[in-house]
């Protein structure tokens, strides 16, 4: 009996579903019986709903964060054999009800308080679970795809929308050259305003 590779789930509306995929084989004694599997819940901090516990390819339902072990037992009434998988379930992420602040510049300029800083222009940087403006994380990434040619400190200070720090720098790109920005992590049930300032 395999009960698969170990593997992690993320809740999303306080749900977390994953597909199981363990696999028996038997040999074929005593002969007429035949090789039953069942899944089951060796240990966690919450109860799993599997939508057939007899089936070895199913789906496993989660409503609590955590650890769990989840047993895969095959028996031919002669002999029987199990395998474990463990499980971890990660907890929602915050829903995004404050800005996510990003700063693109110069190192010489980050901003304080609950902004992601993004001080380098080439194709490879990133900024993995941003937070928002209250602190929260909120499972937002951003990458650059494709890079700019550098940094700037040379703007000018305005501090009406945005502190100096975010305003007066900026990544920039020259002649024909295009930049590309990628934001991952968003819900695809929201929907978003973004804002570009420059």
């Amino acid at each position: 009996v395999n009960a698969g590779t170990d593997d992690s789930v993320t809740l999303i509306s306080g749900t977390g579903a994953l597909a199981l995929s363990g696999s028996a084989s038997d040999d074929g004694l005593p002969q007429g019986s035949s090789l039953t599997t069942q899944w089951t819940t060796f240990s966690g901090p919450g109860t799993v709903t599997f939508a057939d516990d007899s089936l070895l390819a199913t789906t496993a339902t989660f409503t609590v964060e955590g650890t769990y072990v989840l047993r895969l037992t095959g028996s031919d009434t002669a002999l029987s054999a199990s395998d474990d998988v463990t499980i971890t379930v990660n907890p929602e992420a915050s829903p995004i009800s404050a800005p996510v602040l990003f700063d693109f510049g110069d190192a010489a300029y980050t901003t304080a308080g609950n902004w992601n800083n993004l001080t380098t222009s080439w194709a490879g940087s990133f900024i993995t679970d941003a937070i928002d403006s209250d602190g929260l994380l909120t499972g937002i990434s951003l990458s650059i795809d494709s890079g700019f040619t550098s940094t700037n400190g040379m703007g000018v200070d305005s501090g009406v929308i945005y502190p100096n720090t975010a305003a007066r720098d900026s990544f920039y790109v020259e002649n024909t050259q295009l930049a590309t920005v990628v934001l991952d992590g968003l819900d695809i049930s929201k929907t978003y305003t973004i804002r570009l300032f420059g």
